[in-house]
Order: structure tokens, then C-alpha cells, then sequence
């Protein structure tokens, strides 16, 4: 609030109760580089927005927070980012926060990653035909094994090449195979 008054912009407010709307950065990673650790920011917005003085003001706000703070800042856009990526992103992004579904109790993420990850490690069968084994296995509801599919990529439990395309009817490859048994929280596997 103090950055937006120092620039002179009003500072967000949600529409219908006028109540001051805390303002978030779309991604915010931290990457080891020798032996320190550094930080960006990015603000991830479709291209189309920029044309908004609004759409600029806050950014502007948030822009200036994290310069206060050192951290390199930047705008992505569909233009900068590849389709591949993006589509994977948008494919996964659901399924980052497993609260957001249902009471996934931590001993049973690990039983769906478990009896997953041998089949998923051996590379030869399709994603889809795994989950769908999983779940008929394990007597869930279908679709349950792939949302945890979704995460466990999402969250680089099983790391891939994000600039290919992920097509569940094919095989997952995943970028190492170095990859334990350790028991997921409910929010991250």
C-alpha cells in the first residue's frame, strides 16, 4: 500500500466491497547459482492486457516491490513463453494444490504414487492406460490416479521435458531416474 501511494496509484481494491485486495506475483522461484541461492519474479499476463493503463499501474506496484528486494522482475506473455509450454502448464496447473479437490490424507498419495511409479519408471506403457489401471486396482474413483499423475509432474516428483508436449496416451519419460519413495505431504508429493 505504501509503494502504491508513493507512486500515486490507487492501490487494488476488490469492486463489490471496496475492502484492499492483497496483490500476488504469479511466480516466484529460487534457483541455486554456485554456492548462493537467487530469486525472480515474474508476473505472468496475456499480451492483450498490457494495453490497460489499470492492468500496467499494478504491475508497476508490484514491479517496484520486488526491486526494493533486489529479486530480478520481469512481464511473461504467451509471446514469450513456448506453446508446448504452455500448454503443459495449463494442463497441470490445476492439480498443483491437491487441497483444492478433496481430503487426500498423505498415506494414500503415496499408496496411488507407489503402485503408479514402478509402471510410470519403466516407461513403456501410456500414462492414461496407467492411471486407469491404477484406479481400477485400487478401487478409486476414475480419474484419481491421473490428477495425482498431474501433480506428482507438476511438482517435479516425476521430472520431464516441459517443452514436450505431454499426450497421456503416450508414455511418460521422465528426465531422470532418480526418484524416491519419500512419503508426500498433502500439498506437495
Amino acid at each position: 500500500m505504501e509503494i502504491a501511494r508513493l507512486l500515486h496509484i490507487k492501490h487494488p481494491t476488490n469492486p463489490r466491497t471496496q475492502e484492499v485486495q492483497i496483490m500476488t506475483t504469479d511466480l516466484v522461484a529460487s534457483f541455486a547459482q554456485g554456492p548462493r541461492e537467487i530469486d525472480i519474479a515474474r508476473a505472468v499476463k496475456p499480451a492483450e492486457r498490457l494495453g490497460s493503463t489499470r492492468e500496467i499501474e499494478k504491475l508497476e506496484i508490484e514491479r517496484v516491490f520486488w526491486q526494493g528486494r533486489n529479486v530480478d522482475w520481469a512481464i511473461l506473455t504467451e509471446r514469450e513463453l513456448p506453446s508446448v509450454l504452455l500448454r503443459n502448464m495449463r494442463w497441470l496447473f490445476p492439480c498443483l494444490e491437491l487441497d483444492r479437490f478433496s481430503d487426500f490424507r498423505p498415506a494414500d498419495i503415496a499408496r496411488i504414487r507407489m503402485a503408479m511409479e514402478p509402471s510410470v519408471l519403466g516407461g513403456r506403457q501410456p500414462l492414461r492406460g496407467i492411471t486407469a489401471d491404477c484406479d481400477a486396482g485400487l478401487g478409486l474413483k476414475p480419474g484419481t490416479a491421473l490428477l495425482l499423475a498431474r501433480h506428482f509432474i507438476g511438482r517435479r516428483v516425476w521430472p520431464i521435458d516441459l517443452y514436450q508436449p505431454i499426450d497421456p496416451r503416450s508414455p511418460l519419460h521422465l528426465l531422470t531416474e532418480d526418484i524416491h519413495y519419500d512419503a508426500p505431504s498433502k500439498h506437495a508429493a
